[in-house]
């Protein structure tokens, strides 16, 4: 059975081949196309070989050279100082494969090279050979920040061992700030800092003098201004206060003329209302006379009457001042002597009144005001004054307490035969001029 198939597949081989040939016996050029040829002669490390490929259409064939194997080598490599190579194991072991120049790579620093040392680096080639070469010293790694003294600044080489800085310059010093104000017990300090390395410097600033607040210090005995500095106890312009006159916006002061501390008068009371800000006094003595006037306040119950009498040697004029529930000022004078010592008035919504007390006399006195209080208007006997009211034609004796009483010994004037009044004294010439 296989003996038949092979004979088959040589017949038909045979009558393809045939029919090729007498294709091309026929004259006609044949395109060939080529097989994939058969190595004819193998190549060695010492022989070329052959290689030979038919055309598939008309049998032609065509050879080609197959060039030399190398021979096979050792994985080893041997080299000198300039080439290397690999040896042959056939039998021309007097042959070199691979043989070149030395092939280096990029190097390996064995030795890293400083501004005090030189490094080395090593190359390695693909033979396994190295070789060195010196890696030249660097120059010196400054470090950034600065070093410096009270004079001048720069940079020190950061390599271990190395002492090489860059050159020393001045510092450049700015204006200075006051970081410590001076004060009137102790020295100050001003910092200068470097533009450059920022370092610092500081000088003293001397002692100032002291620094006095502009508002006052006052009580009821003076004034002062104190030094503001913590902890300094100097004090100026300390003096006894001088008084303006007596004012009255609802009580009676008069302010300091140059602190403006504000001194009360006394107050006539029997109550303590307002003992926080009023001395209280149930009677109170005042020098009037030869220009002074003398200031009192007048504190009751709101609507109470109240009673002020008098002791003294001389006539004295009371102004009681006050203000009504619209804001309207009342006014109202006395004149009180010796027997004429007293009078009465109703106190106002605000329950204060001032006083105000002064005297024609020439020389200065002292007398005594007394105050009594009482809910119901007191009952009383007019007083009147000691000397004659006249005018052109009568003469009488003025009521002298309070406003809602008559004047007294009203009557026209004598004269009889002559210009002078026999019970007042008026004297008409006098008038008449």
């Amino acid at each position: 059975m296989k003996n038949k198939l092979l004979t088959a597949l040589i017949c038909a081989a045979a009558i393809c081949a045939a029919g090729a040939l007498a294709a091309c016996n026929s004259g006609k050029e044949c395109d060939h196309t080529w097989n994939v040829g058969v190595v004819t002669t193998a190549a060695t490390c010492a022989a070329s070989g052959l290689k030979t490929y038919t055309c598939t259409t008309c049998g032609e064939t065509k050879t080609e050279i197959i060039q030399r194997t190398e021979h096979p080598h050792s994985d080893g490599w041997l080299h000198n100082d300039d080439e290397h190579w690999q040896k042959a194991t056939c039998e021309h072991d007097t042959e070199q494969v691979n043989a070149g120049a030395h092939v280096w790579d990029e190097g390996t620093v064995v030795t890293a090279a400083t501004c005090l040392k030189t490094g080395i680096m090593r190359y390695t080639c693909i033979c396994g050979l190295t070789r060195t070469e010196i890696i030249q010293k660097t120059e010196h790694p400054y470090a950034e920040d600065w070093s410096s003294d009270g004079v001048e600044h720069w940079h020190v080489c950061t390599t271990q061992g190395c002492t090489q800085t860059t050159a020393k310059t001045a510092h450049n010093w700015d204006e200075g700030t006051i970081t410590t104000p001076a004060t009137c017990l102790a020295e100050g300090a001003k910092t200068y800092t470097c533009t450059d390395c920022k370092k610092t410097r500081t000088e003293p600033v001397a002692i100032v003098g002291h620094s006095y607040d502009a508002d006052w210090v006052k009580d009821e005995n003076g004034h002062y201004r104190a030094c503001t500095t913590e902890g300094c106890d100097e004090i100026t312009d300390q003096g006894t206060h001088t008084f303006g006159e007596w004012t009255t916006t609802g009580r009676i002061y008069r302010p300091c003329t140059v602190c403006e501390y504000e001194e009360l008068a006394p107050a006539l009371t029997t109550t303590d209302k307002n003992s926080e800000y009023y001395e209280q006094l149930t009677n109170a003595t005042v020098t009037v006379g030869g220009g002074v006037k003398a200031a009192l306040n007048v504190f009751a119950m709101a609507s109470y009457y109240y009673t002020v009498s008098y002791s003294g040697s001389a006539p004295i004029k009371v102004v009681c001042e006050y203000f009504d529930k619209d804001g309207n000022p009342i006014h109202h004078e006395y004149t009180l002597s010796p027997s004429n010592n007293s009078f009465t008035e109703k106190l106002p919504e605000r329950s204060i009144t001032c006083l105000f007390v002064e005297s024609e006399e020439e020389t200065a006195f002292e007398c005594t005001l007394s105050l009594s209080v009482s809910i119901t208007a007191p009952k009383h006997t007019h007083n009147y004054s000691d000397e004659w009211r006249t005018d052109a034609e009568q003469h009488w004796h003025a009521c002298t307490t309070g406003s809602d009483c008559d004047d007294i010994d009203v009557g026209m004037h004598e004269f009889g035969d002559g210009d002078v009044c026999s019970v007042c004294g008026y004297d008409k010439t006098s008038a008449n001029d």
